[in-house]
């Protein structure tokens, strides 16, 4: 036995001191990661960007409401096609959110220095956003009044959370699933992402086909208005 061990000390390793530090670096992180990012934020600010800019968007037209009738009661009584009054009420809310949007793209590209990877893409997809927004909520706003107003505020705040601004939407309750696929504000969000940090675009073109899509349905509540009007008794 005494041979045999003689025989195994023989063949124990005796590594030099670089072995040594190399086997210590193994020992201490055996895993190597190396991380590859599609797209990356430059600061926090620029990370909370697309969550910020779209909600932005969002209550400049909310704020529109308060000061701008959504539809008037001269409008509703013309013999004018339901279409007309609802484009026509639309319109004005769609060119004061286009200016609302340029000014503050301008804002944080040049004074706060967001330095978006496509800027003027950026610019045109926020265009899209107030649009569908714009829609929304003057087709709200007109169909239930004050009481719509109301509604777009719980719209904006539910929203807040499903839209995956500032946490993964897919943590949330299930109920808030929902209105994150049916709501507009998530999409914008991601859209706002890949156009701010870089990376693939392919999938702006569908986001901005849903927004004309919501541009579509909003300007068909003041249309069920105006028809309900027209369609009311006559007075003597």
């Amino acid at each position: 036995m005494a041979s045999e061990l003689a025989k195994g000390a023989g063949k124990v390793p005796n590594p030099n001191d670089a072995q040594k530090s190399e086997v210590s670096k193994v020992i201490a992180d055996p895993v190597a990661v190396n991380n590859v990012s599609q797209a990356k934020a430059g600061s926090y600010g620029a990370g909370l960007a697309p969550f910020f800019l779209t909600l932005s968007l969002w209550i400049g037209v909310f704020m529109l409401v308060q000061a701008m009738r959504p539809i008037t009661q001269r409008a509703l009584a013309s013999n004018a096609p339901s279409w007309k009054i609802a484009v026509g009420g639309w319109l004005p809310f769609f060119v004061v959110s286009v200016l609302q949007a340029s000014i503050l793209t301008l804002v944080v590209d040049l004074g706060l220095g967001l330095n978006a990877a496509h800027p003027v893409w950026m610019w045109l997809f926020m265009l899209a956003a107030v649009m569908a927004f714009t829609a929304l909520i003057q087709g709200i706003v007109a169909l239930l009044g004050t009481p719509g107003k109301f509604v777009v505020l719980i719209l904006l705040v539910l929203q807040l959370v499903s839209s995956g601004g500032t946490f993964p939407w897919q943590t949330t309750p299930m109920p808030l699933h929902v209105v994150h696929e049916i709501m507009p504000m998530g999409y914008v969000v991601t859209g706002m992402r890949h156009l701010i940090y870089g990376g693939d675009l392919t999938m702006i073109w569908p986001i901005v086909l849903g927004l004309l899509g919501y541009t579509v349905l909003g300007p068909r509540f003041p249309r069920w208005l105006s028809v309900s009007t027209s369609s009311g008794p006559s007075r003597p």
